[in-house]
């Protein structure tokens, strides 16, 4: 076991080196690149590190080999990879079509090698974690209604089903990438209502959710 400061200084270095790995595979694509002294952050599958590109601020997103250990080396690393080319076809839609609130423009992409370089936007985010244990921070009433604002304009997009559609049919799936999906938990970003249901479903195969929770889902759906 380790102290905190140690265990947290342990991550840091480690995701030093993998935003490190990560610039030295983007720059190669585009050497225009420049890193900066702010922190780069990172979660199970990738790293996000600050950059900039010719003059303009950028975050470049790189998939990492920390993910790939989820279902296995193999499994998991081509889901994150097909998610990835998701990503790159949805923002590349945005530009025809853009969404009613602020999304970064996708600048350069090497999605089937694990590599975006994103737009930055400018804000504080409310939160820089998923799942927030703390509690999330104070923050302006404002900026809440704001968020609530956009989560708004998001859901009556009525070009959004469409692009949905057009991102399914260019990024197919093939059947291992099926079978590895069917195996999680409320993972298909495809299934519109069955992602629930058949989610919940497998939950309480599996015994982690009992049968009252799974027959409040099942009355719910039309």
């Amino acid at each position: 076991a380790c102290s905190l400061s140690v265990c947290v200084s342990n991550v840091q270095s480690t995701t030093d080196e993998l935003a490190t790995d990560a610039l030295q595979r983007a720059t190669q694509h585009w050497p225009s690149l420049v890193a900066t002294n702010r922190s780069p952050r990172r979660s199970i599958k990738c790293v996000l590190v600050p950059a900039s590109m010719d003059g303009r601020a950028v975050i470049v997103k790189a998939l990492t080999h920390s993910g790939e250990q989820t279902d296995g080396p193999r499994d998991a690393s081509a889901i994150w990879r097909w998610y990835m080319k998701r990503e790159e076809a949805l923002l590349g839609r945005f530009e025809s079509t853009p969404p009613p609130v602020r999304a970064p423009r996708l600048l350069a992409s090497r999605a089937g090698e694990g590599l975006l370089v994103l737009e930055e936007l400018e804000g504080e985010p409310i939160s820089a974690k998923r799942h927030e244990r703390r509690g999330l921070p104070r923050v302006a009433s404002s900026t809440w209604a704001a968020l609530i604002g956009a989560i708004t304009k998001l859901r009556a997009f009525a070009p959004g089903a469409s692009i949905a559609r057009e991102v399914e049919a260019c990024v197919p799936r093939d059947p291992s990438i099926e079978r590895a999906l069917e195996r999680r938990l409320l993972e298909d970003p495809y299934a519109g209502l069955p992602w629930l249901t058949n989610g919940m479903a497998q939950a309480h195969a599996q015994g982690l959710v009992d049968d009252a929770a799974l027959a409040l889902v099942t009355a719910a759906a039309p």
